[in-house]
This record gives C-alpha cells, structure tokens and sequence, in this order.
C-alpha cells in the first residue's frame, strides 16, 4: 500500500536507494520519468518550496524555478514508477512548511529542462574526503601538505575572531578550521585553484570554531547559510550539541564587509552539504539496467526460499515476477472461459 507520508519502507512503495537509507529521507522529490532528484530528512531539516528553490539555485546556478505537488507512486515494472497527483501544485514562493511524502518537481518555464544536479549525487562529506587522500594510492595524496597550510595562519584567526566560535559566540574550547578545505577545491576539478593551490590557502578561508563542532562541520551535518540571514541549518544528527546551537551563526553577524570569514568559502561549504544530503540518491544509481538483467537470469526454477529474493532488488524482482504470473493465469482463464 502506498504512503506519501510514512518514513517506513514497508508502507512506501519506491525502494530506497543507498543514499536515502543512510540520510534516513522522508521526503522525496522526483521528476515527471520517475527519476529521484532530491530528497531531505524533514526531521532534522524541514523545508519549504522557496527555500528549496533557493537551495537548488545554490547547486546549479542554471536550473530554473519550478512547482511541486504531492503524489502518490505506483509500481510500473522492476525499479520503475508512475505517479498519481494527490494534491493541489504548491507554487513556486510558497513558504509553507511541506509535510513529509513524495512530490513531483514541476518546471514552471515551458521548454526548459530540470537542473543538471545528478552529478553531485554521490557527493562525500568533507571529512570523508579528507580521509580518502590519506589513502597512498589518492592522486591527492601528495596535496595533503595544503590543508596543513592551516598552521601557518591560525594566530592571526585567532585574533582575528576575537577568541570567540563564529557559530555560538563562545570563547571555551575553541579551535581554528578551514572552512572548505584546499583538498576540497582540488576534489572539484576548479581549475582556477588547482594550477593555483595557494590562493585557497588564506585566513578568510578559516574560522575559529568550538571543538566539539568541528566534526559534524567538517562531516557538512550542518552549514551556513550565508543568504538567509547566517542561519544555521542541521542536516543530520549532531547530538547534544543542537541543544546550544543558536538560530544563527552569532559570531559571523558580529563581522562587516570584509573582516572575517569570507561568505565565498561559507557558500561553498553549504552547497556541499547541500550536494551530500539533499541533491540525487535515485534508485538507478545503485542497480543498472545490466544489474537488473543478471539478477533476472536463471535456468531453472528458483524456490521461493532461496536467498536471492531476500536483497533489496530480489525482493523487487520477484513481486514483479508473483504480478506477471497472475496477470498470466488471468488471462488464461478469460480465454478458456470464451472457448467454453
């Protein structure tokens, strides 16, 4: 039975992909194919359709502004959807809260295609890829000495900062981070700082940060955004820490012009939480086509014990299989019934 508002996978008819199971999703947004271009845990990050327009804009400067409206999904074959509407279009500046469920994203300029953000689906927390250029074998490896560059500026930050944690204001425990690492930029492929790696390595990408906050930053389990007054947005579960959290990053409103950190580098660490929690997480992005073909071959006839059906995509397979099999003997039995 479909759900647009249940978090169980039990009462949800598309399978989660990877990516949504990890983030523990609610809320999904799929375009007119069936193919999932977002979604977001509304427990920790509730969202309305102009912030999410906003957000959007954020990770592809191209896209263009677009409606939702509820629907309600139903299987059309092995990881393939259609849609029903359930509910009337939610425009485009709406900022009324979206309940949980499933939407449809509608383009609201004719002739225009959604935006090209698939490809930051597979996005990794900062942290995760700072730990993969540790690996010898990472043609970043050798970068590594870029992020120790912080040393060399961390008394003027201090400083700077006024000994105080741009996200709480307090002066306990605190610590100078980058704000987006150097191995961040080179990650990207942005050619202007990989011939140019220093450029990145500068006091205004860096800011001084309670301890025990480093790590869900640096993990983009929470951002800045800059355009919205510095609000802080949790996107993942940071514990005991959201208890002090304030609305917003006190310690950066308390900054005018071009003092403190600079909003280029808080942008781009919060379109990359952006990119690691609410762009992609489709389905297709774990099985291919040829994924779905193998798993469907077989010479004989499998037991409805066997071990196969019991995977996520097993399970896929034989439900459509159990529904071709009645619709067979239906059809079967519609025409023995005429020869009779």
């Amino acid at each position: 039975m479909a759900s647009t508002t249940s978090s169980n996978q039990t009462e949800r008819v598309h399978l989660l992909s990877i990516k949504s199971e990890k983030l523990q999703r609610d809320t999904f947004f799929f375009l007119p194919g069936g193919q999932l271009i977002a979604g977001l845990n509304q427990r920790f990050t509730p969202v309305n359709c102009a912030t999410l327009n906003r957000w959007v804009k954020i990770c592809d400067p191209r896209g263009f502004p677009f409606g939702l409206h509820p629907i309600e999904l139903m299987k059309w074959g092995i990881l393939r959807y259609v849609s029903v509407e359930t509910g009337p279009a939610i425009p485009t500046e709406s900022t009324a809260p979206l309940p949980p469920g499933d939407y449809s994203w509608d383009i609201t300029v004719p002739h225009q295609l959604p935006p090209l953000i698939s490809v930051a689906s597979n996005e990794k927390p900062i942290a995760e890829l700072n730990a993969e250029a540790q690996q010898p074998t990472s043609h970043l490896n050798k970068r590594l000495i870029l992020n120790d560059s912080l040393a060399d500026f961390e008394d003027s930050v201090l400083s700077r900062d006024g000994g105080r944690c741009s996200i709480t204001g307090n002066q306990q425990d605190v610590v100078v981070t980058w704000i987006y690492p150097p191995l961040c930029f080179l990650h990207s492929g942005n050619v202007q700082y990989f011939n140019n790696p220093k450029a990145m390595c500068i006091p205004s990408n860096a800011m001084l940060i309670s301890k025990d906050l480093v790590s869900a930053f640096l993990n983009n389990a929470f951002g800045i955004d800059v355009d919205d007054n510095y609000r802080i947005v949790v996107f993942s579960d940071i514990g005991s820490t959201k208890e002090s959290m304030p609305e917003s990053a006190q310690g950066l409103l308390n900054f005018s012009g071009s003092q403190g950190p600079d909003d280029k580098f808080l942008r781009l660490h919060f379109r990359h939480c952006l990119n690691v929690h609410l762009i992609g997480g489709d389905i297709g992005n774990d099985y291919s086509a040829e994924d779905i073909v193998e798993a469907m071959k077989d010479d004989g006839l499998v037991a409805f014990d066997d071990p196969r059906w019991m995977t996520p995509l097993g399970r896929e397979i034989f439900e459509d299989y159990m529904k071709t099999l009645a619709a067979e003997k239906g059809d079967s039995e519609e025409a023995s019934s005429e020869v009779e």
